[in-house]
This record gives C-alpha cells, structure tokens and sequence, in this order.
C-alpha cells in the first residue's frame, strides 16, 4: 500500500464536516416531537390489538377464510410496518440532536474555561454517547 493511501494520511487531510449547532431550533424541535409522539403511539397502539385479534382468527379459520385473513394481516402489517418506521425515524433524528445539542455544550463550556464540568461529563457515558 503506498504512503498516499495510508489511514494516517487520508486522516490527515480530510476535510473535517462540522454540523452547525442552532441550540434553540434543535429544542424547538424535539419538543415538536414529543407532542406529536403521543398521536404516534396512539396510532400505533390502536393497531396491535387489531393485528392480535387477526393472528388468533387465523389459528382457527378455516382453509377457506384463511386467505382472506392473510390478505388482512398483510394489509395491517403494512400500516404497522410504516407507522413504526416513521415513528422510529423520528425518534433516531432527535435523538442526533440533542447529541448534537450534549457535544455543543462541552465545546462551549471548554471555550469557557470549565473544565471542571467537562471533564466530570467526559466520565459518564451518556455524555460520550454510548447509547
């Protein structure tokens, strides 16, 4: 492997992305969220039961109603499916943000000269993200 294409090289001289941080929008946000999660959950809580009931008519129908089942099942499925994919979506989007929010306090507080706080955050690892 040449030099050019070593890890320490292309480490070296990648351009470092940095996310800009807007404090107050990314708060806004997640609040948004945690209002609109309730209606999220709701939807979704209303489905299971409707999906078990389907499970349970299907380990009893007979041969003849059992296509019909599977046709309904797939058809709930396919709500569920979609509704927790956005739902978890959503959750992992704001969850990067308040990471993002976490890390733009600790480059704050450095700047600061708290390196106390900083330091005792460093510890915990809910603060370097280890979730």
């Amino acid at each position: 492997m040449a030099w050019y294409e070593k890890r320490w090289w292309t480490r070296m001289w990648k351009e470092k992305s940095k996310v800009k941080v807007d404090v107050p929008k990314d708060i806004e946000a997640i609040s948004e969220f945690l209002v609109e999660v309730q209606r999220d959950i709701s939807e979704l809580q209303k489905l299971l039961p409707e999906f078990a009931e389907l499970e349970k008519e299907g380990s009893v129908a007979d041969k003849r109603l059992l296509k019909t089942n599977y046709q309904s099942q797939s058809k709930m499925l396919d709500d569920l499916l979609e509704k927790y994919e956005y739902f978890q979506t959503d959750t992992d989007i704001n969850g990067l943000r308040l990471k993002n929010i976490a890390r733009e306090f600790l480059r704050r507080a450095k700047k600061e000269g708290q390196d106390d706080i900083v330091d005792s955050k460093k510890e915990n690892h809910r603060w370097m993200f280890g979730w």
